[in-house]
């Protein structure tokens, strides 16, 4: 195939899908993305004391008084607002903005601009991995993961800022790849400031020993943290530090919570769950349990050093290290939301560095049957199913692991086969 006809398939490809996901959520209401918006626009009107209230089980939110009038003077009484999560700098921010423009533009102009940073993402993910696959396929493979695969078509529905975070990471690995250390830590840095556990991801950087990138991204994150309390004031940083300490307390066992901790706690609390019909529920939430949060902490140090120790000795053991990473983050974070795989999709493709072609592709079609939207509305629509689905996820990404690990010890075992054959 010829270069110039393999990049016209591909932004053929891209083009569609963008086309796709603008189609078909334009114009809706952004549930995730509401709390983004009335946060900073409480800041604008400096309702301080509203910006990080949350409902007693926290994940069914009933809007204070403030945006209840708001959202009854907008013509959206009936919509839902859920808790926002994320430091006062970005309410500070975006406040003017809010104050002046409807939710309904203000959720429009972040999806398109989040659907052409994940477009993006796509082109700046296959420059990072490298693999000896034509762009066109690369551009195919992670355009069917976004159409057909219910933790994207959540991520969007949601208008989730997990999708600016994904972003965020792709061009700072690129950035790293690139050999421009200072961009690839100021992007993670970022990302951190957006959601802190993507700070994580500076242990690639430490594997390779990538010192300039590590120490800028600690040092943007850190800058922005300082500028959010200078912006902000203590006072809305302490409310913001209540505000995760009430979500931690608590687990949420649902059919889109794919982490460990869902797992245990569903297995601890069977009495919960068994009880009164309560196998057919999709959403629970339960305090949190002191061992299933250590269970889950230690699991993440102890995969993580297996990851270092399994790929180090690779000739390039990029791919390895960052999906394999991205995929324990989920894993063994608090909460393991589904759109937080987003990452690990558009990283997808980059198996075919470390295992042969026919693997690769299995799991390729493994992962976009199992995730495919038409299971979930099939699991779903019988009931009593609905925590299969999280289960699903839950076994995918052990099983992601230990095909990074076996495909690591299978690569040094025998260094004359390449994965892309």
């Amino acid at each position: 195939m010829s270069r110039r006809l393999d990049w016209s398939l591909a932004l053929i490809c891209l083009a569609a899908t963008g086309v796709f996901l603008a189609f078909t959520y334009l114009g809706t209401w952004s549930l995730d993305l509401s709390a983004f918006y009335y946060a900073a626009r409480l800041y604008g009107f400096g309702a301080y004391a509203e910006i990080y209230q949350s409902a007693p089980n926290f994940f069914v939110q009933t809007p204070s008084p403030t945006v209840a009038q708001m959202m009854l003077e907008q013509g959206h009484e009936s919509e839902m607002v859920v808790p926002y999560l994320y430091p006062p700098l970005w309410s500070a921010i975006f406040a003017p903005i809010a104050v002046r423009l409807p939710p309904q533009p203000f959720f429009d102009a972040i999806l398109i601009a989040q659907i052409l940073m994940t477009l993006v993402a796509v082109l700046l993910a296959h420059r990072a991995i490298r693999p000896a696959l034509p762009v066109s396929a690369w551009v195919g493979i992670s355009c069917a993961v976004l159409v057909l695969t219910y933790p994207s078509l959540l991520a969007f529905g949601l208008n989730q800022l997990q999708i600016t975070v994904t972003f965020l990471l792709i061009l700072a690995f690129e950035r790293d790849r690139a050999g421009a250390q200072y961009a690839a830590g100021a992007a993670l840095g970022v990302a951190a400031a957006l959601k802190v556990m993507p700070i994580l991801f500076v242990l690639v950087f430490l594997a390779g020993r990538r010192w300039t990138a590590a120490g800028v991204s600690v040092a943007v994150a850190a800058g922005l943290a300082l500028l959010s309390l200078l912006l902000a004031g203590p006072d809305l940083h302490v409310a913001f530090l209540d505000q995760i300490e009430r979500l931690n307390a608590i687990t949420a066992v649902a059919d889109v919570n794919l982490g460990l901790s869902a797992v245990l706690s569903q297995i601890a609390r069977a009495d919960v769950f068994l009880a009164d019909g309560g196998v057919a529920t999709r959403f629970a939430v339960v305090d949190a349990i002191g061992w299933v949060k250590t269970v889950s902490r230690v699991s993440f140090v102890v995969l993580v050093a297996a990851l270092y120790l399994a790929t180090v000795r690779l000739a390039d053991p990029f791919w390895p290290q960052l999906f394999g990473l991205s995929v324990l983050v989920v894993l063994c974070g608090p909460m393991g939301w589904a759109h937080y795989l987003m990452l690990s999709f558009l990283l997808l493709p980059g198996i075919f560095t470390l295992v042969r072609r026919a693997w690769a592709m299995l799991f390729i079609l493994c992962t976009l049957g199992l995730f495919s939207s038409v299971l979930l509305s099939v699991i779903l629509s019988q009931g009593q199913f609905g925590f299969l689905l999280g289960r699903l996820g839950t076994g995918w990404m052990i099983v992601a692991v230990l095909v990074v690990l076996g495909g690591a010890w299978f690569q040094q075992r025998t260094p004359n086969t390449r994965g892309d054959r």
